[in-house]
């Protein structure tokens, strides 16, 4: 599709070539960089929400009412700046890209690196959802410790439990 065709006669000319037996994974193709665009422009919109809005928690309440935040977060982010990998470089999960903007763990979530400078080009990474969430708002130190502990604790339960049983 090109950009002098409507939108009824691009979908007519999918369906055609769809139809005469063209691979999906061309097809797929073809519609990935505007599924792409799209995604990049929603991380914008959302990352620009979070910086300007807290995030409320259960049972929290702002000094504000409005939920806006009290100094915002630094935010100069466009669609342009955002780099939309095919795998989490976290995690290596294979990134959902499309559908419904869920936060499913294999779903891409912009990831502010230094969290206290903000929205800003350089300081972000897309990664999923899971390695976003395991992260938080820890440092490399805490996160380490955390890995560090658990690791621990199973091998002890490891070695609890390979003992020689009756």
């Amino acid at each position: 599709c090109d950009t002098t065709q409507t939108p009824e006669d691009c979908q007519k000319s999918r369906s055609r070539t769809t139809a005469k037996g063209t691979s999906s994974r061309k097809l797929i193709a073809e519609l990935a960089p505007t599924h792409l665009s799209k995604l990049r422009r929603l991380l914008v919109r959302n990352a620009r929400e979070r910086a300007l809005f807290r995030r409320s928690s259960a049972g929290s309440r702002g000094s504000r009412k409005n939920g806006l935040r009290d100094s915002p977060l630094p935010f100069a982010l466009s669609a342009r700046d955002i780099v939309i990998p095919t795998h989490c470089p976290v995690l290596g999960l294979p990134l959902k890209t499309g559908g419904n903007g869920g936060s499913g763990d294999d779903s891409a979530s912009l990831d502010r690196i230094v969290p206290e400078l903000g929205y800003v080009p350089g300081n972000v990474i897309v990664v999923s959802h899971l390695a976003n969430s395991i992260r938080r708002n820890a440092s490399p130190a805490q996160l380490r410790a955390v890995a560090d502990f658990y690791e621990r604790l199973m091998e002890a339960n490891e070695h609890s439990h390979s003992g020689p049983r009756n």
